[in-house]
């Protein structure tokens, strides 16, 4: 009965590593994906009646699997939100740069405008100011005008006088001249 048992042990123990060795053959986690061990592991496990057997390591192997993927596709969410709030604020700084650009360029539009019409008016200023000081200066021309004429009208009058009275001297003299001539002769 000793060797029975021995046998029995002997034949449950290469049952038993013929099973393990059997099992589902999985590859490190790293080489394959959650879906396709999963499938797997469906395919290849041993039946009983219809129900499929899992043995706890495959599912140990599954769930690092499993948590590999679900960790790379948290990495890639994250990966992906940073780019995402990367684009917005480059958009968002492209949007600022773009109403600053307007602003300055709304800024620089009135500035223009503004220096525009300042040299208008400083023009304006300038024109009403050169014509005043040219009205004044004519004014003050016409004036000595007026009074040099005023005074070379009284020159002339006195001078028309004054040859008039030398005239009429001379004309009495040679009135009294003639005169005397003719009472001589």
């Amino acid at each position: 009965m000793q060797y029975f048992l021995t046998f029995f042990l002997v034949l449950f123990s290469a049952l038993g590593q013929a099973s393990v060795n059997d099992s589902i053959n999985i590859p490190k986690v790293e080489a394959q994906k959650f879906d396709t061990l999963f499938s797997k592991i469906v395919k290849e496990s041993e039946s009983y009646k219809d129900l499929k057997l899992i043995k706890n390591s495959d599912l140990d192997i599954i769930s690092t699997a499993h948590k590999a993927d679900v960790a790379s596709y948290k990495s890639t969410i994250i990966s992906l939100q940073e780019d995402i709030d990367q684009l917005k604020q480059e958009v968002s700084a492209k949007i600022d740069v773009v109403e600053e650009d307007r602003e300055v360029t709304g800024s620089v539009d009135t500035i223009n405008t503004l220096l525009i019409l300042i040299g208008v008016g400083v023009l304006l200023v300038l024109v009403i100011v050169f014509t005043i000081f040219q009205n004044k200066k004519l004014k003050e021309t016409l004036n000595l005008n007026k009074s040099s004429l005023e005074s070379l009208e009284n020159e002339f009058d006195e001078f028309k006088r004054s040859a008039m009275e030398r005239e009429l001297k001379v004309k009495r003299e040679l009135l009294n001249e003639r005169n005397k001539n003719n009472q001589e002769l």
